[in-house]
């Protein structure tokens, strides 16, 4: 154990016994699904988060809010391999849109990786999504309540530019710490999804 330690300070993880090759080599090998899965996934639901987010803030209270809330709810209770089996039930075996397994290499062509990665990326993104909308909506919230918007609301500018000019800027400060965090369980969570 010793010597493995001293192996790893040094960055040398050892042999794998299943395989007969260095782990770095595995490790390294895996990286080329994983770090597109995870970025892929961020990328998601980030962007679904953002839309979905601001959405339900500058609806507070209304319809819009509460559907956000309750799509948001569902997707917290929902394990996203359960997801993920039934993105591959319906888009894969149902519709055939998408191959229901498997990665080929990028050297196979990149188009044939990317499909391979659409429902990966989809039940992933959209359980994160769920997170971030909660976030987002919070920290868009709280922003609403400062002088300075109604200032600038006061000013003659629309609620729309008002958001995207003032709040959204100084309510994603705290979100984008979070997401950093987020980020690293997320890419340890496409294990399960890969």
């Amino acid at each position: 154990y010793v010597d493995w330690i001293a192996g790893l300070a040094q960055g040398q993880m050892g042999n794998s016994y299943t395989y007969q090759v260095p782990v770095m080599e595995l490790v390294v090998e895996r990286l080329e699904v994983t770090v597109p899965l995870g970025l892929g996934a961020m990328l998601l639901a980030t962007v679904l988060a953002l839309s979905m987010g601001l959405f339900a803030a500058s609806r507070h209270n209304k319809a819009g809010d509460y559907g956000v809330m309750a799509a948001s709810q569902l997707g917290l209770a929902i394990p996203n391999f359960w997801f993920g089996i039934i993105l591959i039930i319906v888009f894969a075996l149902i519709l055939g849109w998408a191959p229901s397994g498997g990665f080929p290499r990028w050297e196979e062509g990149v188009g044939r990786s990317l499909a391979a990665l659409v429902l990966p990326v989809a039940a992933l993104g959209f359980t994160l999504a769920a997170i971030f909308v909660r976030l987002i909506r919070s920290a868009v919230l709280d922003v609403l309540r400062e002088d300075f918007v109604r200032t600038a609301r006061a000013k003659g500018l629309s609620k729309g530019a008002a958001l995207r000019g003032h709040v959204l800027r100084n309510a994603l400060i705290p979100v984008i710490t979070i997401m950093g965090i987020i980020f690293a369980d997320a890419m340890a969570g496409t294990i399960v999804i890969e």
